[in-house]
């Protein structure tokens, strides 16, 4: 066996257990035992010790990874203390580089809704959800909290290298009063073990309209006295600027 060997695992996804199998060769004259294996990472656990191999013959070397929330490239490695019939001592590194990205992801076109109270129309927040690597996104929950709405999604085509996406609404219910700034809370969640399952939290303001817009101009002091200059945005919308003193 080589005293060092790399071996590049791909994309795994995060909040995952990956199992990982390499094949080890004996290229020695005499039979090499494994002896035990020491990690550099509690992430991984190793299910294959006390192995013999013979002259020229491989054997199977299997761990799993657990990613957790990892993010972005990785190298995690593995000692392998080997021994001859002997009674030389091989010490055998073995590293795996892999790169972690989510299951899924929300995509948010804002972060800042603004409602018009004026307006009939439907008040609404727009934005994508994207599922990687064959992942089903049916099994993504997600939830609305701090302001009124009603979540639909729809199914979209694959892009790049997504496997899935959704194109998700928020309607804000018609009865919502935004008298001051409030906090859109979106959770998508995956179902099954929370332990080995992946959530993401988005946030969204939602904030009143302006009915009025403040010229760059004011506030000014004209004859001692301090004057705001504005101009109205609601109906007539062409309205003339206007003195507040």
């Amino acid at each position: 066996m080589s005293e060092r060997q790399r071996v590049p695992l791909g994309t795994l996804a995060s909040s995952s257990t990956n199992p990982v199998s390499i094949e080890l060769r004996n290229p020695t004259t005499e039979p090499i035992t494994l002896l035990e294996a020491t990690v550099s990472c509690g992430c991984m656990a190793v299910s294959t010790t006390n192995a013999k191999i013979d002259p020229g013959k491989t054997c199977r070397f299997s761990l799993s990874i657990k990613t957790g929330p990892m993010s972005g490239p990785n190298e995690k490695s593995v000692i392998l203390h080997c021994r001859t019939s002997s009674g030389e001592k091989i010490a055998k590194r073995i590293e795996f580089t892999f790169l972690v990205t989510n299951r899924f992801e929300l995509y948010m076109p804002i972060r800042r809704l603004t409602v018009d109270p004026n307006e009939r129309s439907e008040k609404y927040l727009d934005f994508v959800l994207r599922g990687f690597r064959g992942f089903d996104l049916s099994r993504v929950s997600l939830t609305v909290s701090g302001v009124e709405g009603e979540v639909t999604r729809t199914p979209m085509g694959p892009s790049g290298e997504a496997s899935s996406a959704e194109h998700c609404r928020v309607a804000l219910k018609n009865d919502v009063i935004v008298d001051r700034p409030l906090q859109m809370v979106l959770v998508a969640r995956e179902d099954g073990d929370p332990a080995d399952s992946h959530s993401i939290t988005e946030r969204v303001v939602v904030l009143k309209k302006e009915q009025v817009s403040i010229s760059p101009q004011s506030p000014r002091v004209v004859n001692g006295r301090i004057v705001l200059i504005a101009r109205l945005l609601t109906p007539p919308t062409d309205s003339p600027l206007f003195e507040l003193m």
